[in-house]
């Protein structure tokens, strides 16, 4: 398919070693001739750029979120339970505006596929809107099966109540034109083998 202008959306969120393996992933694709656009947060412009990776930034709070002495208090110290509740009055007003960042991203460029990393957490859902495939493509095992690791169960990031909020706000305010661009749709791409 080298060469046939496929577009292939990259969404991506998280720390250094969330991103840098999608970077690399772009580039592969790049040189292979597709059009490729890498969603992630702002605090790695920089280094999009430097690789020549065609960048959208994705808002960088909730990274910056952990810095804080709240996060750090939850996440770092371990304090539990009781530390991540003190959180989440911040997280979610920073989870709708990330997950809106990638909608506007994801709608802008019309990808024929949507790569994303597990933390993406809604673009199962974009993909499924937009009416083109999705693949999950994590850097570690555990959420991608493989023959070494084994993963049996459901999509988790369906339980999400606050993706599932989003989700049904989109499809309320979308537009069926905006929404469903010509391209390749799910059944274009054969099945995955059975693994082994």
């Amino acid at each position: 398919m080298a060469g046939t202008n496929l577009r292939i959306a990259i969404q991506t969120f998280g720390t250094r070693g969330d991103v840098q393996p999608y970077i690399a992933l772009a580039l592969g694709l790049l040189k292979a001739g597709y059009e490729v656009q890498l969603a992630a947060p702002v605090q790695f412009a920089a280094m999009t750029s430097e690789y020549g990776v065609p960048f959208v930034p994705l808002p960088g709070d909730l990274l910056a979120l952990i810095d804080t002495p709240e996060g750090k208090s939850a996440i770092v110290n371990g304090q539990g339970f009781g530390a991540g509740l003190k959180l989440m009055k911040h997280v979610r007003p920073l989870m709708r505006q990330l997950l809106d960042a990638e909608w506007t991203a994801v709608q802008a460029f019309s990808p024929d596929v949507i790569i994303y990393h597990p933390k993406s957490l809604a673009a199962p859902h974009m993909a499924q809107r937009l009416g083109c495939a999705a693949i999950l493509a994590s850097p570690l095992p555990g959420f991608t099966p493989t023959s070494a690791f084994f993963f049996r169960s459901r999509t988790w990031v369906r339980s999400i109540a606050s993706v599932t909020r989003w989700r049904l706000e989109v499809r309320a305010s979308c537009s069926a034109k905006r929404c469903a661009p010509g391209g390749a749709r799910p059944s274009d791409f054969p099945a995955a083998a059975p693994l082994g």
